[in-house]
């Protein structure tokens, strides 16, 4: 009884491979999108609170005091539009990745399609073959009977 032997197997093994790697390219981006996001929405709720904090009625005006207020609001305002930059590149970065995720999936899922036709080939073959020998066996009793 013949084997069954996947003719593309070595491309089904190095697709698999690259999916994989793509899978983990998605996975590494996936995270240092999530820190990014994190880090954007802490920046974002401490320059929200500094924003809101208001002098009492009543209390002194400290001009340098508002001064260095107003430069720590002005530096989280930008550091808030690098960290929204970022995370605006890596979105681009992951939907590239999710794209050659599933390109890799489709080649990969079109190899197995090939080896699910070639086992079923094969299975046909092999059931012909039974078929003959059983034909072949029972031609031979009833030559031997006759």
């Amino acid at each position: 009884m013949k084997k069954f032997e996947f003719r593309l197997a070595a491309a089904l093994m190095a697709r698999n491979a690259h999916l994989e790697l793509m899978q983990g390219e998605l996975a590494q981006v996936n995270s240092r999108l999530s820190l990014a996001e994190e880090l954007l929405e802490k920046r974002d709720k401490l320059f929200q609170g500094l924003a809101g904090h208001t002098p009492k009625i009543g209390s002194s005006f400290e001009p340098a005091l508002a001064l260095q207020h107003q430069r720590h609001l002005d530096q989280l305002r930008e550091e808030i539009k690098r960290r929204t930059e970022i995370v605006r590149q890596l979105n681009l970065e992951r939907d590239q990745a999710q794209e050659k995720v599933a390109d890799a999936y489709k080649d990969v899922r079109a190899l197995e399609i090939l080896e699910e036709k070639d086992r079923k080939k094969w299975r046909l073959e092999m059931k012909r073959d039974e078929q003959k020998i059983a034909d072949d066996l029972s031609g031979q009793r009833h030559s031997n009977e006759g």
